[in-house]
């Protein structure tokens, strides 16, 4: 395309931002602009990027390549309400459609996919007729991206290749008992499953890594999981538990979206560095949360994770995406608090935590680093070394060392089946000397 007639373009195209401003977004004013089929497309060479138009497109083709480049994605919100659109082609350059790339096009009754788009975002369609009255058995877009299921058996099997099942996919379905999900899902969307009331048989696949807010919720799947940590391929569904400090499992991959959601008992939570993302909202107004603890190994973190839960202080180590997080929203951070006996680093299976400024950590790790044999029975521990016997009382914050009672200033934590004593209450006990060095944020214990 010659300079004179882009001159041209331009020039139409100050008067079309006004027609066609409800019809679509338009896209920045350095964005070049192409006339296709039509319509003029706003088109970024760089990115390869639809990223918005003006005119009336009614059967639409998307080029292939625009001005000699390859057109590989739909942007986000770039055909958004456009109501001359009747019938849309992709071509099998693209592989991405972005957000609400077509949403509310009221007369979007047919779409063809010449190839398999990687990337669909779950409202690219919403408020179109092809999205809202296609009666297929299973409404698919782009080959991977399961929009609506519109069957009546009891009994559903989820096609192969298909990676993600949008929100809403199958909910209200009354009469669904059984969904088989395919290897190679890997999200399943907000509320997929929302009253599937007599679902209570689902076939998950190892592959799935994301679970959306209330994806099962309401189903007989759900309700008969008795666990604490509900789970699915180590995606954190639900917390069940009545605990007031939680260590989850090492099983655990991923923080489901809304995992501790509105949880008022919760006070302190300690993820293992087998997970590596924490969804949307997942401990959104849970009020009493005061100390989370996440690894290193955490990649993303959703919106909305500590969404009325700013009180919380999140721990981790500098540098890391938690840090990062935290910083973006608002929240405290501080580094993970370290131990060190005798000028030897404490290892510790479950990290010490800080809550209200009392610093705990686990009861055996710091009694052994201290040269004692601890020993466990229901509801007591006991502790011998060098001629000092301790005695606690689990639930008790009285600690008896050599028959001498002293009283701590709380009680200890009891997380993951591992008592966590106030780290300076017992050392001074037993004699020992407590220092806080801030620049290593370690607690330093000479017994």
């Amino acid at each position: 395309m010659n300079k004179i007639v882009i001159r041209r373009l331009l020039c139409i195209f100050v008067t079309a931002v006004t027609l066609a401003a409800p019809f679509g977004t338009l896209a920045a004013a350095n964005i070049p602009v192409y006339q296709v089929d039509g319509a003029m497309l706003f088109f970024d060479k760089a990115t390869g990027e639809i990223t918005g138009f003006a005119g009336e497109p009614s059967n639409f083709n998307i080029p292939a390549a625009i001005g000699g480049y390859r057109v590989t994605a739909i942007g986000s919100r770039a055909f958004r309400g456009c109501q001359s659109l009747h019938s849309l082609s992709v071509p099998d350059t693209v592989v991405t459609i972005g957000q609400e790339a077509f949403a509310d096009c009221p007369n979007l009754t047919d779409v063809f996919f010449a190839g398999r788009v990687e990337n669909v975002a779950d409202d690219a369609f919403s408020g179109t007729p092809w999205a809202n009255n296609t009666y297929d058995e299973y409404v698919i877009a782009g080959g991977t991206l399961l929009l609506r299921y519109n069957g009546g058996a009891a009994e559903a099997g989820v096609p192969w290749g298909i990676t993600r099942i949008a929100p809403y996919a199958f909910a209200y379905n009354s009469g669904l008992q059984r969904v088989v999900l395919p290897e190679g899902l890997v999200e399943i969307g907000d509320n997929a499953f929302l009253h599937c009331y007599s679902l209570s048989d689902i076939t998950i696949p190892s592959t799935l890594a994301y679970v959306g807010i209330g994806a099962f919720d309401d189903t007989i799947w759900l309700r008969n999981q008795n666990r604490d940590f509900v789970d699915a391929n180590g995606v954190l569904l639900a917390y069940r538990g009545e605990e007031n400090y939680v260590c989850v499992p090492d099983n655990i991959t991923s923080i489901g979206s809304g995992a501790f959601m509105s949880n008022d008992r919760i006070v302190a939570v300690v993820l293992p560095p087998s997970v590596t993302t924490v969804g949307e909202a997942a401990f959104s107004q849970a009020f009493s949360l005061r100390t989370a603890v996440l690894p290193s190994t955490i990649q993303w973190i959703g919106d909305y994770a500590f969404f009325g839960s700013e009180a919380a202080t999140v721990y981790g180590d500098s540098g890391s995406y938690a840090e990062y997080y935290a910083s973006l929203y608002g929240l405290s951070f501080s580094p993970n608090i370290q131990v060190a006996v005798n000028g030897q680093w404490v290892y510790f299976d479950v990290p010490p935590v800080a809550i209200e400024e009392t610093t705990y950590a686990p009861m055996r790790a710091i009694l052994e680093a201290m040269g004692f044999e601890v020993q466990w029975s229901p509801g007591r521990v006991t502790a011998v070394g060098d001629g000092v016997d301790v005695v606690l009382n689990i639930g008790s914050d009285v600690i008896t060392v050599n028959g001498q009672r002293f009283q701590m200033p709380a009680a200890p934590l009891v997380m993951s089946e591992r008592v966590l004593l106030p780290v300076r209450a017992i050392s001074e006990a037993l004699g020992a000397s407590v220092q806080w060095d801030g620049a290593s944020h370690a607690v330093i214990i000479n017994y």
